[in-house]
């Protein structure tokens, strides 16, 4: 028997750490065992190129890692997920919205309830410092095949980030990166490079060899070249993002990483002491320690901090709960017709008898003795008063009795719609063709407003140098300035000013030399791919190379480029439509108040016209920000509501059944814009929808109710016409032998409802 109630272990939970690069995706599946956080296994690296493939991307490279998981672990199946963004994804330490609704997609595609993020570089920074023991200064460079991301680390601490378009030389592209920081001072003379490709060691020669004095970046000194893992990202978001989720203090791997190229492995041993950037009043929930929330709040589908299927059934389960305390309702009792009346008041005055209906009167034997004493005037007078007492009685079982009668009525409805047309050249209505005479009133509207740019514009320096041109031909021949030569990678530059180059000449041993002439040319685009080093060849137009060549004895310079935040006529485009909608809605607020009572304005009508439009940058301009002031005028068509109402109930009166009321005042009305091929005659279409009253004859219900029993009433209230039900209380009460309806008209009320 032993073993038989030995509870499973319990599971582990795990997480998924996705990293988006400027091209490719990295994931790992990671847990947290005590004050350690450990990775269980990696994804594969997958590239992605346009934003339709990113999905695809993410959905292979998470397969990937739930594969490499090993089958012996005792852990859940993750379902929460950090991502590891780019820096060129998060600004002002917020993911820019369209980045977000990338995310969003991603987490819901792949149901998977996202927890934060973390930026690449400041998550690499992190471990760095920890690993090191001190605050780390270095120069981070990410590389891709088409850009690299180069941040500036100082003190353990990320200041800036830039990316750059990639060109042939790794060095130059460096060198521009740097450029653009706005820092003073010399760079940290140490640089990491970081990324999965294999060519390294490759790029690491190449920036050893890169002439930095030359180049005039201001190094504490010659900058030492270094590699990092190429899991040291991937594992670097695992540790930033662990040390939110829990309390670890070290990073505990699969197996032991392979060595760096030029350092030791980097693998976290304490926890990152700053913690991961948040999104705030984003649809991402913040990397911290996961504690029910009082009210949880809902985020992207998901409940902040917990799983809403979770917070469904806790509620499903309160709900429940709260119904098995709740005693079921005892059914009413179907209340009769008239509610009986409580004689207990009658009973103790007038001492009623077991028998219903059945009074005890007081004995009269003292009368005979009062007779015989005081004579017969006291007998009458007794008599009297007896008499009195009873007409009294009489008159007030006649003139007391009132009622109060509710009948509940069913309306009918009756909808109609017809189409109206309203002129501005007329005076009157006409009546016969549902023609309304109309004014156009007008409004002048203006306003400014703003919006962020969202084009991109790149600026920079051409690369220049010289080239010598050679002419193989018997004919001396000039190139005009502004003549195009081709060189490497189709790259194209201009002759700066006309050459005349000679023809070739025989030379010792008859041997031809070639005519020559130096010229200095300008590339026709911006940017380093132009540095061109010496030695390079140049073709020139369309001309064979066996007749004319170009070569430079020495390297181009001076060539850069930069990437700018520009106007681009997409945001002129979209600030006017979205300036213009605000000035019509202020338009019609502005027409309605020149309405006078009774005036209705038709908004459809509504036309504006462009007085004035300036915008404060030109398309293509470097700018953040774009403005516009707009000025308009707008116009509308007005109408007289009543005659418009009354040309309706014209049209509706012969609709109304005979034994129905027509309330005007009581019709909705709705308009919908029809197209009219008259010219300045606007025309919709109007719809109109009342409720028709059945029409009772209050009187005459009062005078068949006079002096009748209430099963009798109730036979008569029960066949009245459109009366759905009713209900009458007959007050005071009284013996139910003796109840009647009040037999004085004006002693019933009747008040009539609409179900």
């Amino acid at each position: 028997m032993l073993g038989l109630n030995k509870n499973e272990p319990e599971k582990k939970e795990t997480f998924f750490a996705l990293q988006i690069d400027l091209d490719r995706v990295k994931s790992a599946i990671w847990t947290v065992e005590g004050d350690q956080s450990r990775v269980l296994s990696l994804g594969e690296v997958v590239s992605w190129a346009k934003e339709e493939e990113l999905l695809e991307a993410v959905d292979s490279s998470l397969s990937s890692a739930v594969e490499k998981l090993a089958s012996a672990e005792e852990t859940l199946p993750p379902q929460k997920i950090i991502f590891g963004l780019s820096s060129d994804w998060v600004s002002e330490n917020k993911i820019s919205p369209e980045k977000t609704e990338i995310l969003k997609k991603i987490s819901q595609k792949l149901e998977l309830k996202p927890l934060g993020f973390v930026v690449i570089p400041e998550a690499i920074a992190h471990w760095l410092k920890k690993q090191e023991g001190v605050p780390p200064n270095a120069v981070l460079v990410g590389l891709s095949p088409k850009k690299i991301s180069v941040s500036l680390m100082e003190v353990g601490r990320v200041l800036e980030s830039n990316l750059v378009v990639r060109s042939e030389n790794l060095g130059a592209d460096l060198t521009e990166g740097l450029s653009r920081f706005t820092k003073e001072g010399p760079f940290p003379a140490r640089v990491l490079l970081y990324d999965h490709e294999e060519k390294l060691e490759e790029a690491r020669q190449e920036l050893i060899n890169w002439p930095w004095q030359e180049e005039k970046i201001n190094f504490l000194h010659l900058p030492k070249i270094e590699i990092l893992a190429a899991d040291f990202d991937i594992k670097s978001i695992v540790l930033a993002s662990a040390s939110q989720v829990a309390e670890v203090k070290g990073l505990e791997e699969i197996s032991p990483t392979a060595p760096v190229v030029t350092a030791p492995v980097m693998t976290g041993k304490e926890p990152v002491d700053q913690p991961a950037e948040t999104l705030e009043e984003e649809p991402l929930a913040e990397t911290k320690p996961v504690q029910p929330p009082v009210r949880p709040e809902a985020v992207w589908g998901f409940v902040k901090d917990q799983d809403i299927t979770e917070v469904k059934a806790e509620t499903l389960q309160e709900t429940e709960a709260e119904e098995e305390t709740i005693a079921p309702e005892e059914k009413p009792q179907k209340e009769p017709f008239l509610k009986k009346p409580d004689f207990v008041f009658l009973k103790e005055k007038l001492s009623w008898g077991k028998a219903a209906g059945k009074i005890h009167w007081p004995s009269l034997a003292f009368l005979k003795g009062l007779t015989a004493k005081r004579g017969l005037p006291i007998f009458l007078l007794t008599g009297l008063v007896l008499l009195t007492l009873l007409g009294g009685l009489g008159a007030l079982y006649w003139f007391l009795p009132r009622a109060q009668i509710t009948l509940k009525v069913k309306p009918q409805a009756l909808e109609r719609d017809f189409v109206v047309e309203l002129d501005p050249s007329l005076t009157s209505v006409d009546k016969e063709n549902l023609v309304l005479p109309a004014k156009e009133i007008e409004a002048l509207i203006e306003d400014s407003k703003e919006k962020a740019t969202t084009g991109v514009k790149l600026v920079g320096e051409k690369a220049k140098g010289k080239v010598t041109i050679y002419n193989r031909t018997s004919k001396e021949r000039t190139f005009a300035s502004g003549t195009e030569i081709a060189g490497p990678n189709d790259l194209v530059f201009t002759l700066n000013g006309s050459v005349t180059v000679a023809s070739e000449s025989a030379g010792s041993d008859y041997v031809k030399i070639p005519g020559k002439a130096e010229v200095e040319v300008t590339a026709v685009e911006i940017g380093s791919e132009g540095n061109l080093a010496s030695g390079s060849e140049f073709t020139i137009g369309n001309l064979a190379k066996s007749d004319f060549v170009a070569k430079n004895e020495s390297s181009f310079a001076e060539g850069s480029s930069r990437e700018i935040q520009a106007v681009d006529k997409a945001d002129q485009d979209q600030l006017l439509t979205d300036l213009l909608k605000e000035l019509e809605q202020k338009a019609i607020e502005q027409l309605q108040g020149k309405l006078s009572l009774g005036q209705k304005l038709i908004e459809a009508s509504l036309a504006t016209e462009v007085e004035q439009k300036v915008f404060d940058q030109k398309v293509g301009e470097e700018a953040n920000k774009v403005s516009l002031s707009l000025k308009i005028k707008a116009t509308a068509l007005i109408f007289n509501e009543t005659e418009f109402k009354q040309l309706a109930e014209e049209e509706i009166r012969d609709l109304v059944p005979s034994d129905f009321d027509y309330d005007p005042g009581k019709t909705e009305i709705s308009f919908e814009p029809q197209k009219t091929s008259k010219k300045d005659v606007f025309s919709f279409k109007a719809f109109f929808k009342a409720d028709l009253t059945p029409k009772l004859d209050l009187a005459a219900v009062k005078r068949n109710l006079l002096g009748k029993k209430p099963a009798i009433g109730k036979t008569y209230l029960s066949n009245l016409p459109h009366v759905v039900s009713f209900e009458a209380q007959i007050r005071p009460r009284l013996p139910e032998s003796l109840v009647t309806f009040p037999r004085v008209l004006n002693r019933i009320k009747i008040e009539v409802k609409l179900e």
